[in-house]
């Protein structure tokens, strides 16, 4: 099976690593460089698609002050698993 999982880096030393979660549903690990910070967890295909098009222009979760998908804001002190 192909592994076609992204990973987007940004300018100011954030990572975001796309992961499998739940069939084609898919959740996103997020890094400050090395340190795990926490994973973004899509409601839905939909809510995934629409992070994706985020990433893809260049917006970070951090930056943008997403929420995790479990209440949790997205900041640099990390949300945890």
């Amino acid at each position: 099976m192909e592994n076609n999982m992204r990973t987007w880096k940004f300018e100011n030393g954030i990572t975001v690593k796309e992961e499998e979660f739940d069939q084609d549903l898919h959740i996103f690990a997020v890094y400050n460089g090395e340190q795990f910070l926490g994973r973004i967890y899509p409601e839905d295909i939909d809510a995934m698609k629409s992070c994706i098009e985020d990433l893809d222009a260049g917006k970070d979760p951090i930056t943008e002050k997403w929420e995790d998908g479990c209440g949790n804001g997205c900041t640099l002190d990390g949300w945890g698993e």
